[in-house]
């Protein structure tokens, strides 16, 4: 297994709660769980730990990071004005292959819904807009959506038990498709923002339970 591939898993486990925020992770018990060298496993970490999702704190070791509101809420508010951006600069309407490729994968994250496969889901919404940000001609921009994509991952799972968030994030999937086959790029950037503040709502409400905040 390479750093990457690893860095993805051990990704994974912090969105769906395996290491919730603040746990303590030792080389140990990540070597043991994910039969890695231990080489393989300080890269995946300096990885992670430049994406923001895992601090070392001294005499304390490696942490899951925990992001505060307000910090969720600014990095929101910079992938809106990325994407948005994106949407702008997208030539409509789009290539009908790559269309075809969103309907396909939207297909799939439908039927890993209705299977209950949640990290499936997971790895399809983000092939959904990888994929989708292709259609960008600016690949700086590109790279900056997926970037800040990755610094709020640990946010996206907290809505995964909600079959109506479910109902609405398809909903919104099918809209961002849809006015990648118009001409109208207002109507693709409003479906675009439409997508992207539910899972910073959530996590502001679930911190603010959990740390005793009102």
């Amino acid at each position: 297994m390479d750093a990457q591939t690893l860095s993805g898993r051990i990704q994974e486990d912090i969105v769906f709660g395996v290491y919730p925020a603040g746990t303590k992770l030792t080389e140990e018990r990540l070597i043991e769980r994910y039969k890695a060298s231990r080489y393989v496993l300080r890269a995946a970490m300096n990885e992670l730990a430049s994406q923001g999702l895992l601090v070392w704190i001294k005499n304390k070791g490696v942490q899951v990071a925990e992001l505060t509101p307000d910090a969720v809420d600014d990095l929101y508010q910079v992938r809106e004005i990325l994407e948005t951006s994106a949407a702008r600069l997208t030539r409509l309407p789009a290539d009908p292959a790559l269309v075809r490729q969103l309907e396909d994968i939207q297909d799939e994250h439908e039927q890993a819904i209705k299977d209950r496969d949640f990290r499936k889901v997971f790895q399809l919404n983000l092939r959904l807009h990888a994929r989708q940000y292709e259609a960008c001609p600016n690949v700086a921009l590109q790279q900056a959506i997926a970037d800040h994509a990755r610094k709020v991952h640990q946010v996206r799972g907290i809505l995964y038990n909600d079959m109506n968030y479910f109902d609405k994030v398809t909903r919104e999937h099918r809209e961002i498709i849809s006015a990648l086959k118009g001409e109208d790029t207002e109507a693709y950037v409003a479906a675009v923002k439409a997508h992207l503040p539910e899972s910073s709502r959530a996590y502001r409400q679930m911190y603010e339970m959990r740390h005793g905040v009102s």
